[in-house]
């Protein structure tokens, strides 16, 4: 008996850890016309779609749509881009970012449990 729960334990961990830290859910930021790009980005859990492609020089509104009110995740920052801000609980927060480098820059949550990566191309 104490064999399939250590097996239960060990299969859940597994679970977790996959989701976490090897699911990754990627998606392009579509122009909106005027030279803008925008995306949707989904807040329950962890950060949907965790990856964001954007292109070099053009302004970046990412919708924040947070379906929770968790402390973890009340903040996001990009750190490279000298960007925090608040989230608003089960509501929808507008973050505008003009990419001025090509690269991968990370951003998460306050306590960085909940991240993502912003993918900036020429």
């Amino acid at each position: 008996m104490q064999i399939i729960g250590i097996l239960l334990i060990i299969a859940v961990v597994a679970l977790l850890v996959y989701y976490f830290k090897w699911s990754k859910t990627e998606a392009f930021a579509e122009g909106t016309g005027a030279g803008g790009q925008k995306i949707t980005v989904v807040v329950s859990g962890a950060y949907s779609p965790n990856v964001i492609h954007a292109k070099l020089g053009q302004p970046l509104t990412i919708i924040f749509d947070r379906k929770e009110d968790t402390e973890c995740s009340k903040k996001v920052i990009f750190s490279d881009f000298g960007v925090s801000t608040d989230l608003a609980d089960f509501g929808k927060t507008e973050v505008i970012i003009i990419p001025d480098k090509v690269g991968e820059f990370t951003f998460s949550c306050a306590m960085g449990m909940y991240q993502g990566k912003l993918v900036v191309e020429e």
